[in-house]
C-alpha cells in the first residue's frame, strides 16, 4: 500500500498538506483501484492508503470507504476537498465521542473544541 510522511503536525492540519500529501495519494491510488480503500492518518504524522480495518469498535465511525472509487471521474482538487471534508468530520466525531464518553466538563469540552480549531 502507499504511504507518505508529512512534516505538518497533526491530523487537523490536513488542509496544509493538500497540495503535497493528498496529491501523492491521489496518484498512488491509480495503481490500486481494485479494493475499497481508506485514508489513515497516524500520530507519527504518516499517512497510509490501505484496506478498511477488520474491526472498528461499534461506537466509533469507520473512515470513509472507497476513496479510490470516489476519485474516478473527479478533478484532483475536487477529490482532495472531498477527502478533507470526510477526514475533518471523522476527527470531530471521534473527538466529541471521547468528550462524552469520559464526561469532560464544560471547560475541557471548550478547550477540546479550541484545540481542534487551532
Amino acid at each position: 500500500m502507499c504511504s507518505v510522511q508529512e512534516s505538518a503536525p497533526g491530523f487537523v492540519r490536513v488542509l496544509v498538506l493538500v497540495s503535497s500529501g493528498l496529491s501523492f495519494i491521489f496518484h498512488c491510488l491509480r495503481l490500486q483501484n481494485k479494493e475499497n480503500l481508506c485514508l489513515y492518518g497516524f500520530p507519527n504524522e504518516t499517512w497510509e492508503v490501505n484496506l478498511p480495518a477488520g474491526e472498528v469498535p461499534p461506537e466509533l465511525p469507520e473512515p470513509a470507504l472507497g476513496i479510490n472509487f470516489a476519485r474516478d471521474g473527479m478533478l484532483e482538487k475536487d477529490w482532495m476537498s472531498l477527502v478533507v471534508v470526510h477526514s475533518d468530520s471523522w476527527l470531530i466525531y471521534v473527538a466529541f465521542y471521547f468528550d462524552a464518553r469520559f464526561r469532560f466538563g464544560k471547560n475541557e469540552s471548550k478547550r477540546l473544541f479550541q484545540m481542534i480549531n487551532d
